[in-house]
């Protein structure tokens, strides 16, 4: 979209929200697919919709307060506000690591479904050994971004800590389970 700060300065201008849905329409509808993809592919199925929805209501109600002066700008600031619900999503929602005896009965029962060759089931059950002698706080970073596809960000976020802090105990915590493995 050229001009794209002129456009939303006339936006902002409208006070009519009559005035104002056709071009928001407009515009959702040049974000709409990135978007979705974006928080699909981070948000389980049943939950993406609502967190794409509180995405998109966010974005309108705070249009006026976007700072960018391209659509390249605006596009970033959307997607900032996708990482933080998504975030936001996951703060109230937390999936604890599953209990290790619990997974372990998993793994059982899921070989009369899914029979698994023998080096398979080595690589698992070494897989799972890691998973049960690591520290509970890597066994939680693992989890979370292995098993749940969380990126670094958004773990560095809950945890609080700068990116490349979690990034680094990501890769102690992975370290770790290496010696492990010797």
């Amino acid at each position: 979209m050229e001009d794209f700060d002129k456009w939303l300065e006339d936006y902002c201008r409208q006070g009519d929200v009559h005035e104002r849905i056709p071009r928001m329409g407009e515009l959702i509808g040049l974000i709409e697919g990135d978007l979705r993809i974006f928080i699909f592919a981070r948000v389980n199925p049943t939950d993406a919709k609502d967190v794409f929805q509180v995405v998109l209501t966010e974005i309108i109600l705070n249009l006026c307060k976007c700072k960018g002066k391209t659509f390249r700008q605006f596009l970033a600031w959307c997607y900032q506000i996708a990482r933080n619900k998504v975030a936001d999503h996951y703060r109230r929602n937390r999936l604890d690591p599953f209990p290790m005896d619990e997974l372990w009965e998993l793994v059982e029962a899921s070989k009369t479904y899914l029979p698994l060759t023998a080096a398979d089931e080595i690589d698992l059950k070494y897989a799972l050994e890691l998973l049960e002698m690591s520290h509970p706080e890597c066994r939680e970073i693992l989890w979370d971004h292995y098993i749940l596809d969380r990126d670094i960000a958004e773990i560095a976020e809950e945890l609080q800590l700068k990116y490349d802090a979690a990034r680094m105990r990501i890769n102690r915590c992975l370290e770790t389970a290496r010696k492990y493995l010797d």
